[in-house]
Protein backbone atom coordinates (compact mmCIF):
# COMPACT_ATOMS: atom_id res chain seq x y z
CA UNK A 1 0.00 0.00 0.00
CA UNK A 2 2.67 2.51 0.64
CA UNK A 3 3.95 2.09 -2.58
CA UNK A 4 0.92 2.50 -4.86
CA UNK A 5 0.57 5.90 -2.55
CA UNK A 6 4.24 7.16 -3.49
CA UNK A 7 3.66 6.21 -7.49
CA UNK A 8 0.28 8.26 -6.86
CA UNK A 9 2.03 10.96 -5.17
CA UNK A 10 4.85 11.47 -7.51
CA UNK A 11 2.29 11.27 -10.37
CA UNK A 12 -0.21 14.24 -9.18
CA UNK A 13 3.41 16.34 -8.32
CA UNK A 14 4.41 16.11 -11.68
CA UNK A 15 1.56 16.48 -13.15
CA UNK A 16 0.36 19.50 -11.10
CA UNK A 17 4.11 21.07 -10.86
CA UNK A 18 3.86 25.01 -11.79
CA UNK A 19 5.85 26.00 -14.56
CA UNK A 20 8.09 28.94 -12.76
CA UNK A 21 11.19 27.66 -11.02
CA UNK A 22 9.84 30.37 -8.47
CA UNK A 23 6.60 28.45 -7.27
CA UNK A 24 8.76 24.72 -6.87
CA UNK A 25 9.86 25.26 -3.65
CA UNK A 26 6.66 24.82 -2.05
CA UNK A 27 5.51 21.42 -3.84
CA UNK A 28 8.99 19.93 -3.78
CA UNK A 29 8.89 20.01 0.19
CA UNK A 30 5.69 18.47 0.31
CA UNK A 31 6.77 15.85 -1.67
CA UNK A 32 9.64 15.23 0.04
CA UNK A 33 7.60 15.02 3.55
CA UNK A 34 5.28 13.09 2.16
CA UNK A 35 7.61 10.47 0.80
CA UNK A 36 9.04 10.44 4.25
CA UNK A 37 5.80 9.43 6.18
CA UNK A 38 5.25 6.62 3.12
CA UNK A 39 9.34 5.53 3.90
CA UNK A 40 8.51 5.44 7.93
CA UNK A 41 5.47 2.80 6.72
CA UNK A 42 7.61 0.43 4.75
CA UNK A 43 10.27 0.95 7.74
CA UNK A 44 8.30 -0.16 10.61
CA UNK A 45 6.19 -2.88 11.39
CA UNK A 46 4.35 -2.02 14.59
CA UNK A 47 0.73 -1.58 13.69
CA UNK A 48 0.32 1.04 16.40
CA UNK A 49 3.25 3.13 14.92
CA UNK A 50 1.72 2.57 11.35
CA UNK A 51 -1.28 3.54 12.56
CA UNK A 52 -0.07 6.90 13.83
CA UNK A 53 1.80 7.72 10.65
CA UNK A 54 -1.84 7.18 9.00
CA UNK A 55 -2.99 9.89 10.93
CA UNK A 56 -0.17 12.16 10.23
CA UNK A 57 -0.61 11.34 6.78
CA UNK A 58 -4.76 12.19 6.82
CA UNK A 59 -3.72 15.45 8.69
CA UNK A 60 -0.89 16.78 6.12
CA UNK A 61 -3.34 16.24 3.79
CA UNK A 62 -6.01 18.09 4.78
CA UNK A 63 -3.38 20.77 5.70
CA UNK A 64 -1.62 20.63 2.17
CA UNK A 65 -4.98 21.26 -0.15
CA UNK A 66 -5.02 24.43 1.03
CA UNK A 67 -2.14 24.97 -1.15
CA UNK A 68 -2.57 22.20 -3.26
CA UNK A 69 -6.71 21.27 -3.57
CA UNK A 70 -5.37 18.03 -5.65
CA UNK A 71 -4.17 16.46 -2.83
CA UNK A 72 -7.23 15.70 -1.83
CA UNK A 73 -7.04 12.68 -3.80
CA UNK A 74 -3.93 11.42 -1.69
CA UNK A 75 -7.15 10.63 1.04
CA UNK A 76 -8.24 7.85 -0.50
CA UNK A 77 -6.12 5.28 -0.21
CA UNK A 78 -5.78 5.87 3.61
CA UNK A 79 -8.99 4.15 3.86
CA UNK A 80 -8.08 1.13 2.84
CA UNK A 81 -4.62 1.37 4.94
CA UNK A 82 -6.43 2.13 7.69
CA UNK A 83 -8.73 -0.78 7.17
CA UNK A 84 -5.87 -3.03 6.74
CA UNK A 85 -4.57 -2.20 10.52
CA UNK A 86 -7.42 -2.24 12.17
CA UNK A 87 -7.45 -5.75 14.32
CA UNK A 88 -9.73 -8.85 12.46
CA UNK A 89 -12.22 -9.33 15.25
CA UNK A 90 -15.47 -10.62 14.47
CA UNK A 91 -17.18 -7.78 16.89
CA UNK A 92 -15.52 -5.14 14.64
CA UNK A 93 -16.71 -5.54 11.66
CA UNK A 94 -18.83 -2.79 11.28
CA UNK A 95 -16.64 -0.58 12.81
CA UNK A 96 -13.56 -1.83 9.86
CA UNK A 97 -16.55 -1.20 6.76
CA UNK A 98 -16.98 2.08 8.20
CA UNK A 99 -13.21 3.27 8.01
CA UNK A 100 -12.74 1.43 4.77
CA UNK A 101 -15.59 3.91 3.02
CA UNK A 102 -14.50 6.46 5.48
CA UNK A 103 -12.42 7.54 3.01
CA UNK A 104 -14.98 8.33 0.21
CA UNK A 105 -15.86 11.96 2.36
CA UNK A 106 -12.62 13.17 0.34
CA UNK A 107 -14.90 13.00 -2.80
CA UNK A 108 -17.03 16.32 -1.73
CA UNK A 109 -13.97 18.10 -1.26
CA UNK A 110 -12.41 17.19 -4.97
CA UNK A 111 -13.47 19.01 -7.81
CA UNK A 112 -15.63 17.53 -10.71
CA UNK A 113 -13.04 16.57 -13.09
CA UNK A 114 -11.39 14.60 -10.74
CA UNK A 115 -14.22 12.22 -9.26
CA UNK A 116 -13.52 9.55 -11.95
CA UNK A 117 -10.23 8.98 -11.13
CA UNK A 118 -10.62 9.39 -7.38
CA UNK A 119 -13.15 6.07 -7.36
CA UNK A 120 -11.22 4.54 -9.53
CA UNK A 121 -8.27 5.33 -6.87
CA UNK A 122 -10.54 3.85 -4.06
CA UNK A 123 -11.54 1.18 -5.65
CA UNK A 124 -8.11 -0.45 -6.13
CA UNK A 125 -6.53 0.40 -2.89
CA UNK A 126 -9.74 -1.63 -1.70
CA UNK A 127 -8.74 -4.48 -4.04
CA UNK A 128 -5.14 -4.35 -3.23
CA UNK A 129 -6.13 -4.59 0.51
CA UNK A 130 -8.85 -7.68 -0.13
CA UNK A 131 -5.67 -9.46 -1.70
CA UNK A 132 -3.48 -8.79 0.89
CA UNK A 133 -6.04 -10.24 3.43
CA UNK A 134 -6.83 -12.97 1.26
CA UNK A 135 -3.06 -14.02 1.12
CA UNK A 136 -2.87 -13.38 4.74
CA UNK A 137 -5.60 -15.71 5.60
CA UNK A 138 -4.00 -18.48 3.75
CA UNK A 139 -0.40 -17.88 4.84
CA UNK A 140 -2.45 -18.14 8.62
CA UNK A 141 -4.06 -21.35 7.77
CA UNK A 142 -1.34 -23.00 6.52
CA UNK A 143 1.23 -21.92 9.32
CA UNK A 144 -1.82 -23.90 11.75
CA UNK A 145 -1.50 -26.64 9.30
CA UNK A 146 2.04 -26.72 9.37
CA UNK A 147 1.86 -26.50 13.73
CA UNK A 148 -0.57 -29.29 13.21
CA UNK A 149 1.79 -31.49 11.49
CA UNK A 150 4.63 -30.74 13.44
CA UNK A 151 2.27 -31.84 16.69
CA UNK A 152 1.59 -35.02 14.58
CA UNK A 153 5.17 -35.42 13.37
CA UNK A 154 6.15 -35.48 17.35
CA UNK A 155 3.26 -37.69 18.24
CA UNK A 156 4.27 -40.12 15.89
CA UNK A 157 7.52 -39.96 17.12
CA UNK A 158 6.86 -40.13 20.78
CA UNK A 159 4.90 -43.50 19.44
CA UNK A 160 7.90 -45.12 17.37
CA UNK A 161 10.33 -44.29 20.14
CA UNK A 162 7.98 -46.13 22.19
CA UNK A 163 7.18 -48.45 20.12
CA UNK A 164 11.14 -49.58 19.77
CA UNK A 165 10.90 -49.98 23.40
CA UNK A 166 8.17 -52.23 23.43
CA UNK A 167 10.16 -54.10 20.64
CA UNK A 168 13.33 -54.53 23.27
CA UNK A 169 11.63 -55.76 25.75
CA UNK A 170 9.63 -58.22 23.85
CA UNK A 171 13.57 -59.15 22.48
CA UNK A 172 14.50 -59.54 25.94
CA UNK A 173 11.53 -61.58 26.96
CA UNK A 174 11.75 -64.00 23.51
CA UNK A 175 15.35 -64.73 24.80
CA UNK A 176 14.48 -65.25 28.59
CA UNK A 177 11.61 -67.94 27.52
CA UNK A 178 14.63 -69.42 24.71
CA UNK A 179 16.53 -69.90 27.62
CA UNK A 180 14.14 -71.08 29.86
CA UNK A 181 13.29 -73.69 27.44
CA UNK A 182 16.67 -74.74 26.81
CA UNK A 183 16.81 -74.93 30.91
CA UNK A 184 13.72 -77.26 30.98
CA UNK A 185 14.85 -79.46 28.57
CA UNK A 186 17.78 -80.33 30.04
CA UNK A 187 16.61 -80.89 33.18
CA UNK A 188 13.59 -83.31 32.02
CA UNK A 189 15.98 -85.10 29.78
CA UNK A 190 19.26 -84.98 31.81
CA UNK A 191 17.86 -85.09 35.15
CA UNK A 192 16.11 -88.40 34.79
CA UNK A 193 19.14 -89.92 32.98
CA UNK A 194 21.48 -88.81 35.03
CA UNK A 195 19.11 -89.79 38.78
CA UNK A 196 19.05 -92.92 37.25
CA UNK A 197 22.26 -93.71 35.75
CA UNK A 198 23.97 -92.92 38.89
CA UNK A 199 21.72 -94.84 40.87
CA UNK A 200 21.97 -97.70 38.75
CA UNK A 201 26.29 -97.40 38.80
CA UNK A 202 26.05 -97.63 42.77
CA UNK A 203 24.18 -100.17 42.62
CA UNK A 204 26.67 -101.68 40.04
CA UNK A 205 29.48 -100.89 42.45
CA UNK A 206 28.51 -102.91 45.28
CA UNK A 207 27.57 -105.74 43.05
CA UNK A 208 30.95 -105.74 41.04
CA UNK A 209 32.47 -108.30 43.53
CA UNK A 210 29.85 -109.95 44.67
CA UNK A 211 27.68 -111.00 41.26
CA UNK A 212 29.86 -109.44 38.65
CA UNK A 213 27.37 -110.60 36.18
CA UNK A 214 24.35 -108.53 37.19
CA UNK A 215 26.79 -105.51 37.56
CA UNK A 216 27.65 -106.02 33.86
CA UNK A 217 24.20 -105.84 32.76
CA UNK A 218 23.27 -102.80 35.09
CA UNK A 219 26.49 -101.02 33.75
CA UNK A 220 24.92 -102.18 30.23
CA UNK A 221 21.67 -100.42 31.29
CA UNK A 222 23.21 -97.33 31.85
CA UNK A 223 24.97 -97.19 28.88
CA UNK A 224 21.31 -97.30 27.17
CA UNK A 225 19.85 -94.60 29.34
CA UNK A 226 22.26 -92.05 28.68
CA UNK A 227 22.27 -93.03 24.88
CA UNK A 228 18.51 -92.84 25.29
CA UNK A 229 18.68 -89.47 26.87
CA UNK A 230 21.36 -87.88 24.85
CA UNK A 231 19.09 -88.66 21.93
CA UNK A 232 16.15 -87.03 23.70
CA UNK A 233 18.15 -84.02 24.52
CA UNK A 234 18.89 -83.39 20.93
CA UNK A 235 15.53 -84.05 19.95
CA UNK A 236 14.22 -81.19 22.37
CA UNK A 237 17.47 -78.97 21.52
CA UNK A 238 16.04 -79.46 17.80
CA UNK A 239 12.28 -78.05 18.60
CA UNK A 240 13.55 -75.84 20.66
CA UNK A 241 16.46 -74.13 18.30
CA UNK A 242 15.28 -75.73 14.32
CA UNK A 243 17.25 -74.67 12.01
CA UNK A 244 17.12 -73.45 8.23
CA UNK A 245 13.53 -74.53 6.54
CA UNK A 246 15.57 -76.66 4.26
CA UNK A 247 17.07 -78.47 7.48
CA UNK A 248 13.23 -79.06 8.42
CA UNK A 249 12.13 -80.33 4.65
CA UNK A 250 15.23 -82.94 5.41
CA UNK A 251 14.04 -83.89 8.44
CA UNK A 252 10.46 -84.43 7.28
CA UNK A 253 11.80 -85.97 4.26
CA UNK A 254 13.81 -88.48 6.60
CA UNK A 255 10.75 -89.44 8.49
CA UNK A 256 8.99 -90.59 5.83
CA UNK A 257 11.99 -92.53 4.49
CA UNK A 258 11.85 -94.65 7.56
CA UNK A 259 8.29 -94.63 7.30
CA UNK A 260 8.68 -96.71 4.17
CA UNK A 261 11.74 -98.79 5.20
CA UNK A 262 9.89 -99.82 8.32
CA UNK A 263 6.15 -100.43 7.64
CA UNK A 264 6.68 -101.39 3.30
CA UNK A 265 3.98 -98.47 2.71
CA UNK A 266 5.19 -95.68 0.22
CA UNK A 267 5.12 -92.00 1.72
CA UNK A 268 6.10 -89.04 -0.61
CA UNK A 269 6.00 -85.26 0.13
CA UNK A 270 4.72 -82.41 -1.82
CA UNK A 271 5.67 -78.63 -1.12
CA UNK A 272 4.22 -75.67 -2.91
CA UNK A 273 5.05 -72.31 -2.43
CA UNK A 274 8.59 -70.31 -0.55
CA UNK A 275 8.57 -72.96 2.61
CA UNK A 276 11.29 -70.31 4.20
CA UNK A 277 7.87 -68.39 5.38
CA UNK A 278 6.97 -70.98 7.97
CA UNK A 279 7.89 -69.92 10.74
CA UNK A 280 9.76 -72.36 13.93
CA UNK A 281 6.56 -72.95 15.75
CA UNK A 282 4.72 -74.16 12.78
CA UNK A 283 8.06 -76.39 12.15
CA UNK A 284 7.87 -78.04 15.09
CA UNK A 285 4.23 -78.80 15.06
CA UNK A 286 4.71 -79.86 11.47
CA UNK A 287 7.42 -82.82 12.86
CA UNK A 288 5.06 -83.63 16.03
CA UNK A 289 2.05 -84.20 13.85
CA UNK A 290 3.88 -86.03 11.21
CA UNK A 291 4.67 -88.38 13.59
CA UNK A 292 1.55 -88.82 15.14
CA UNK A 293 -0.65 -88.90 12.06
CA UNK A 294 2.44 -91.92 10.61
CA UNK A 295 1.61 -93.57 13.56
CA UNK A 296 -2.27 -93.11 13.33
CA UNK A 297 -1.85 -94.44 9.50
CA UNK A 298 -0.53 -97.96 11.42
CA UNK A 299 -3.10 -98.43 14.07
CA UNK A 300 -6.15 -96.98 12.59
CA UNK A 301 -6.05 -96.93 8.58
CA UNK A 302 -5.75 -99.72 5.84
CA UNK A 303 -3.97 -97.21 3.35
CA UNK A 304 -0.99 -98.05 1.69
CA UNK A 305 -0.01 -94.89 0.82
CA UNK A 306 0.81 -91.60 2.57
CA UNK A 307 1.49 -88.16 1.38
CA UNK A 308 2.42 -85.27 3.44
CA UNK A 309 1.40 -81.47 1.33
CA UNK A 310 2.93 -78.32 2.67
CA UNK A 311 1.47 -75.43 0.73
CA UNK A 312 2.69 -72.07 1.39
CA UNK A 313 0.28 -69.17 0.42
CA UNK A 314 0.32 -65.24 0.56
CA UNK A 315 -1.72 -65.38 3.43
CA UNK A 316 -1.77 -69.05 4.66
CA UNK A 317 0.24 -72.26 5.39
CA UNK A 318 -1.57 -75.11 4.67
CA UNK A 319 -0.55 -78.81 5.87
CA UNK A 320 -2.14 -81.90 4.73
CA UNK A 321 -1.41 -85.28 5.98
CA UNK A 322 -3.28 -87.70 3.13
CA UNK A 323 -3.38 -91.77 3.18
CA UNK A 324 -5.14 -93.69 0.89
CA UNK A 325 -7.12 -95.89 3.86
CA UNK A 326 -10.74 -96.47 4.22
CA UNK A 327 -11.91 -95.52 7.64
CA UNK A 328 -15.73 -96.48 7.82
CA UNK A 329 -16.40 -94.72 10.93
CA UNK A 330 -16.10 -90.76 12.12
CA UNK A 331 -12.53 -89.81 13.36
CA UNK A 332 -12.56 -90.08 17.08
CA UNK A 333 -10.98 -87.28 19.00
CA UNK A 334 -8.88 -89.89 21.30
CA UNK A 335 -6.84 -91.40 17.76
CA UNK A 336 -3.63 -89.02 18.89
CA UNK A 337 -5.94 -86.31 17.63
CA UNK A 338 -6.17 -84.50 20.65
CA UNK A 339 -2.51 -83.43 21.46
CA UNK A 340 -2.54 -82.73 17.31
CA UNK A 341 -5.21 -80.41 17.66
CA UNK A 342 -3.63 -79.09 21.05
CA UNK A 343 -0.33 -77.97 19.27
CA UNK A 344 -2.20 -76.39 16.53
CA UNK A 345 -4.47 -74.40 18.79
CA UNK A 346 -1.66 -73.13 20.92
CA UNK A 347 -0.20 -71.87 17.66
CA UNK A 348 -3.20 -69.82 16.84
CA UNK A 349 -4.24 -72.40 13.90
CA UNK A 350 -7.02 -74.65 12.79
CA UNK A 351 -6.81 -78.08 12.15
CA UNK A 352 -9.78 -79.90 9.96
CA UNK A 353 -10.29 -84.02 9.78
CA UNK A 354 -11.70 -85.22 6.68
CA UNK A 355 -12.51 -89.24 5.98
CA UNK A 356 -14.55 -88.36 2.68
CA UNK A 357 -11.35 -89.69 0.54
CA UNK A 358 -9.16 -91.35 2.52
CA UNK A 359 -8.14 -90.16 6.06
CA UNK A 360 -7.26 -86.15 5.78
CA UNK A 361 -5.69 -84.00 8.58
CA UNK A 362 -5.52 -80.51 7.25
CA UNK A 363 -3.82 -77.94 9.50
CA UNK A 364 -3.79 -73.98 8.51
CA UNK A 365 -1.88 -71.15 10.12
CA UNK A 366 -2.05 -67.83 9.47
CA UNK A 367 0.68 -65.63 8.65
CA UNK A 368 -0.44 -62.61 10.05
CA UNK A 369 -2.58 -63.55 12.93
CA UNK A 370 -4.66 -66.15 14.40
CA UNK A 371 -7.70 -68.29 12.48
CA UNK A 372 -10.25 -69.27 14.62
CA UNK A 373 -7.62 -70.27 16.83
CA UNK A 374 -8.48 -73.64 18.94
CA UNK A 375 -11.01 -74.69 16.46
CA UNK A 376 -11.20 -78.52 15.17
CA UNK A 377 -13.64 -79.82 12.21
CA UNK A 378 -14.55 -82.93 11.76
CA UNK A 379 -16.12 -84.13 8.44
CA UNK A 380 -17.51 -87.75 8.13
CA UNK A 381 -17.50 -89.94 4.70
CA UNK A 382 -21.13 -90.45 3.65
Amino acid sequence: MPVLQFIVTLALFLYYLPPQPAQLVLPVVLFLVYSILLTLSLVFYSTWFRLFLVLLKILYCLLARLYFPWLVLLLLPLGPELYRLLPQQNGRVVLRIAVLTSSLAALVLLPGELLIPAVALWLFSAWLVWQEQRQAEKFSYQSGQCRKLRRQLAETERQLQSLARQGATREQLAKFQERQNISRALHDQLGHSFTGSIMQLEAAGLLMTVQPERAAVMVDRVVVNLREGLAAVRMSLKAILPGTAEQQLQEVRALLADFEADHARSASLLVEGDPQSISPAVWSIILANLREALTNMLRHSTGQHFQCTISVMNRLCKIEFLDDGIVSKPPRSGMGLEGMESRVRDAGGTMIVDNKQGFSIIMLFSKEGEIDAGSTAYTAGR
